[in-house]
């Protein structure tokens, strides 16, 4: 129920899978970030093939470069994550700061989904214990939501009863 009307964020997007299903599912706009040359290719591809061309943007690049980098929109968006298993277990270091970055970028209501396996070392990071986790077999969703301020609450109703 996150999906419809938002951006969708597909790091380390593979095969694209999942950014063209956030788009059959109504998301405003999807982004795939992916470094392999055969895979970027076959997402591009796809994305021609059910002309999607125009709704999604495919960066050719380093993850973790990408985030970075990012300028995040000022309204919600939703992140997913599925990461190759050797950056699980030799790059946890660099996942983890790439995950914070996002944390602080993303707007508030913000989703961010980390896909991982049972098993990974991602099992022993402490501020991890603090996200729902759904299982699927092997693997692990990891759901984080950036909260909505009471600041914020007010700013919204202020201006939806014409008061800003």
């Amino acid at each position: 129920n996150a999906v419809p009307g938002r951006a969708f964020v597909d790091i380390f997007a593979g095969t694209g899978i999942i950014g063209i299903e956030a788009l059959s599912r109504g998301a405003s706009a999807a982004h795939l970030i992916e470094r392999d040359p055969e895979f970027a290719k076959g997402i591009e591809i796809h994305l021609r093939a059910f002309d999607l061309i125009r709704q999604a943007k495919l960066y050719r690049t380093d993850a973790y470069r990408w985030v970075a980098a990012w300028r995040a929109p000022k309204e919600p968006v939703n992140v997913f994550i599925s990461p190759p298993f050797a950056d699980l277990t030799d790059k946890t270091d660099d996942l983890m700061q790439a995950i914070r970055t996002l944390q602080t970028k993303v707007a508030e209501d913000s989703v961010i989904v980390l896909q991982s396996e049972r098993g990974s070392p991602l099992e022993k990071v402490e501020e991890l214990k603090t996200w729902e986790m759904r299982r699927y077999g092997r693997n692990e969703l990891l759901i984080w939501q950036r909260e909505i301020t009471a600041a914020s609450m007010t700013d919204a109703k202020e201006h939806e009863e014409g008061l800003v």
